[in-house]
């Protein structure tokens, strides 16, 4: 059987206060020369993006937006760094 996202960070509310698109942005902007520090949590980070959500029915259109607009911004820092 597959992984799937049960409740997790990703659907507790705690992804609105991330805003991983900002943090993806200030690491590359800041912390360009320690990139190789946060590329194994970016790797973690983009798995967790990519499990299928366990309750597709609840997701709404606004939160699948914001959670592709993320899911973008870890592969595009990834293949930067």
């Amino acid at each position: 059987m597959g992984r799937v996202r049960q409740k997790s960070f990703l659907y507790t509310g705690d992804l609105l206060v991330l805003n991983i698109d900002c943090v993806c942005r200030v690491l590359d902007e800041q912390f360009k020369e320690s990139s190789a520090v946060f590329r194994p949590n970016m790797l973690n980070l983009k798995e967790a993006l990519e499990l299928p959500y366990a309750q597709d029915s609840t997701m709404t259109e606004d939160f699948a937006t914001m959670l592709n607009t993320y899911k973008v911004s870890v592969n595009t820092w990834l293949e930067s760094n």
